[in-house]
């Protein structure tokens, strides 16, 4: 008899989502927010010592679903189409697992900060890795 369960990645979300933020801003200075969740992930298997280093290296069979916010007023498409092609990239080099939702909003990194509410999106689309591929998907 084994359980399942989510229990560990509770614990791990937030350092995950830290981790993510410092590697992207250091070539996407538009990242401003990371909101992750691990749904999915062997808590049996785990005690509370999880690090993110554990995930990274792919020591966890975890799938995190993570969500990018990117400040883009006053963004031109084409940075636009960079800063997600940046992300793609860094993600290609930490061959993590896992979906990440990216969402290019109309405001200042002060706004997305500070709101509730998300308004204005100027890119909304996934990066994620399919047949050992990663791939870009626009909504």
């Amino acid at each position: 008899f084994e359980i399942e369960d989510n229990f560990y990645g509770y614990f791990i979300e937030e350092e995950y989502g830290k981790y993510l933020k410092n590697r992207l801003q250091e070539k996407t200075k538009e990242v401003v927010e990371i909101n992750t969740y691990m749904g999915y992930m062997r808590g049996i298997d785990y005690d509370s010592k999880i690090t993110v280093e554990n995930i990274v290296l792919g020591e966890l069979q975890v799938n995190p679903s993570v969500y990018i916010h990117l400040t883009g007023r006053g963004m031109s498409e084409e940075r636009c189409n960079e800063c997600v092609n940046e992300i793609k990239e860094e993600l290609e080099a930490m061959d993590v697992q896992g979906t990440y939702s990216i969402g290019i909003w109309d405001m200042t990194e002060a706004e997305l900060l500070n709101s509730t509410k998300y308004k204005n999106r100027i890119f909304d689309g996934l990066v994620k890795k399919e047949n050992d591929k990663w791939k870009i998907i626009v909504y």
